[in-house]
């Protein structure tokens, strides 16, 4: 049985429809620059540095600094928010009470940094014992840091935790650590193959099976 519990965020625990991309594209344009549609794909499960990077780079930009627009992005999404906050997706709340109550611990694990996370996880992150930002690692997804972290914070290796995702470089992320990965399919186009369950609906009743005899 496994111990842990280790969550991406945005599409996976809550929910806000085209949000990241829209908050892109606007900052983006500011710099003369239109994404396309496969970058507006691409974005999802990136770190903001490291999708900035390489819409820079493939467009051979120099001189602009990766971590400013980062800060704008935040600044730009921080401020939707407010106007409408993200949705709790549907039984995510039953599930993490139901691991709360079975004494499993929950851990976040997302590419979001510290600031649009926090606004994002209102009314659930009183749930997690340990979280893990953009910020507090070094690599971002499809490399496993964040989630090994996380379950080290935890206290468990990765062989004693699941990792619930929905991107792909979520779901490589989690498989290149070790991990048991349940993938959310969002309908967004996502490869999530890889992952080892994929639902599109979470039902806690059948899914605290995994932690609990």
């Amino acid at each position: 049985m496994k111990k842990g519990a280790i969550f991406d965020l945005d599409g996976t625990l809550v929910s806000s429809p085209g949000l990241h991309a829209k908050a892109w594209q606007e900052l983006f344009l500011r710099y003369g620059i239109d994404l396309t549609e496969d970058e507006l794909k691409e974005q999802a499960g990136y770190k903001n540095v490291t999708f900035i990077g390489k819409v820079l780079e493939r467009r051979g930009i120099k001189g602009l600094d990766s971590a400013t627009i980062s800060s704008e992005k935040d600044e730009m999404v921080v401020n939707i928010l407010k106007e409408k906050p993200a949705e709790v997706i549907s039984g995510v709340k039953e599930l993490l009470q139901l691991l709360k109550v079975n004494g499993i611990k929950i851990g976040l694990a997302t590419n979001a940094t510290r600031r649009t996370g926090l606004v994002l996880s209102q009314g659930i992150i009183q749930f997690f014992d340990f979280k893990v930002f953009a910020e507090d690692v070094g690599h971002g997804k499809p490399d496993p840091e964040i989630f090994l972290k996380a379950a080290a914070g935890l206290g468990f290796g990765s062989g004693e935790c699941v990792v619930f995702e929905d991107a792909e470089n979520g779901v490589e992320a989690a498989k290149n650590g070790k991990f048991f990965c349940i993938a959310r399919d969002n309908k967004l186009g996502q490869n999530l193959i890889k992952a080892d369950l994929i639902i599109e609906d979470y039902k806690p009743e059948e899914l605290i099976k995994l932690f609990i005899d």
